[in-house]
């Protein structure tokens, strides 16, 4: 979820780790990582429930969890998302 638009774009928050990702430095090389802004902390908890709410519809482990109303940690929300490493 990004944190700013356009030209005010400063980073993202990583709904995984429920996280502040900010780019710093001229060219946003320096990344810093910090708490979500209390401003942005409900918006980002219902991206968060709907992003675990279709991971359910499509990962048995994931799917549990949800009916059991048990938050996934962020190890098992990692393992099952893809990543440009992957």
């Amino acid at each position: 979820m990004p944190i700013g638009i356009e030209d005010t774009l400063e980073g993202i928050v990583d709904l995984v780790e429920m996280k502040a990702v900010r780019f710093k430095g001229p060219n946003g090389q320096d990344i810093e990582t910090s708490e979500i802004d209390a401003s942005m902390m409900e918006l980002c908890k219902e991206k968060r429930a709907l992003m675990i709410e279709k991971l359910a519809e499509v990962d048995d482990k994931i799917g549990e969890l949800f009916l059991e109303e048990k938050e996934p940690t962020p190890e098992v929300l990692g393992s099952i998302i893809p990543t440009p490493h992957d």
